[in-house]
């Protein structure tokens, strides 16, 4: 007789963990209840970012069906509007509230401590209220405007959602570990986890592809670009990136993608 197969066992393992990993993605991007009991440490965290694309796409296919079953009734512009509110409701308008905090903070602080501040401060100001605004009347305008609406709603979500995972690959995390609860993503994300999760956002703009040309080329354009730009300037303004900077980058790489769509 021969006893259990250890690599067995490390396999199902392995596959036990990332599969936590996943739905510890899915409770840190949304409001949907995570449906596997967590074994939390700080190395699952660290593991769980490498899903946020593949949380991204699973947002974006409730969005695209949402939006078809609104156009039996409504028009276009108004079921936009109402997918507008289901995802601000589904994902706690968590890159939106980046967004914001991010330009209230740069425009509004003279030194890096003073706008560190300022992105711990709950409170929102005039720089992160008009940017809020323009940010949403544009992302329904650019929607509106599609002829491709649907593709749109379902691809955007998972293609930005690798901007955040570059910035934090290249750049160093710079604010209280005890005020900001995307340290622990942050830290330790390896550069293996980044091949994995740019190899799945090429794969999903290179089968899209045959419905929207040119997506191919578009993605990972707009991804890298909004990291190099925006990393350039957390860069030079901060000395790195912070939890609000990740979820704003989120939103200029929607725009851009909506944008190119």
């Amino acid at each position: 007789m021969t006893g259990p197969d250890p690599t067995h066992k490390q396999t199902t393992t392995a596959a036990a963990r990332e599969w936590q990993a996943f739905w510890l993605a899915v409770g840190f991007l949304t409001r949907i209840p995570m449906l596997v009991s967590i074994d939390y440490s700080q190395k699952l965290m660290n593991q769980c970012s490498v899903y946020f694309p593949l949380v991204g796409l699973l947002l974006g296919a409730l969005y695209a069906g949402l939006f078809a079953l609104l156009g039996l009734l409504c028009s276009p512009l108004v079921s936009i509007l109402l997918v507008l509110c289901f995802h601000l409701f589904i994902t706690g308008a968590f890159h939106e509230d980046g967004l914001a905090d991010s330009v209230d903070a740069f425009g509004g602080g003279y030194t890096v401590a003073k706008r560190l501040d300022i992105m711990k401060d709950s409170r929102i100001g005039t720089y992160g209220t008009v940017a809020l605004v323009l940010a949403l009347a544009l992302k329904v305008a650019l929607l509106v405007e599609s002829h491709h609406i649907m593709l749109a709603l379902l691809l955007a979500p998972a293609i930005s959602r690798q901007t955040p995972l570059l910035l934090m690959s290249f750049l160093n995390y710079v604010t209280d570990p005890d005020k900001s609860k995307s340290k622990p993503v942050a830290e330790g994300f390896s550069r293996r986890r980044l091949w994995y999760s740019s190899g799945f956002t090429l794969l999903v703009a290179l089968v899209f592809s045959a419905w929207l040309p040119g997506l191919w080329l578009l993605a990972p354009v707009a991804v890298v670009g909004v990291a190099l730009l925006w990393g350039w300037y957390l860069k030079r303004q901060l000395g790195g990136y912070t939890g609000d900077a990740l979820g704003a980058s989120v939103v200029f790489c929607e725009l851009v993608l909506l944008l190119g769509m």
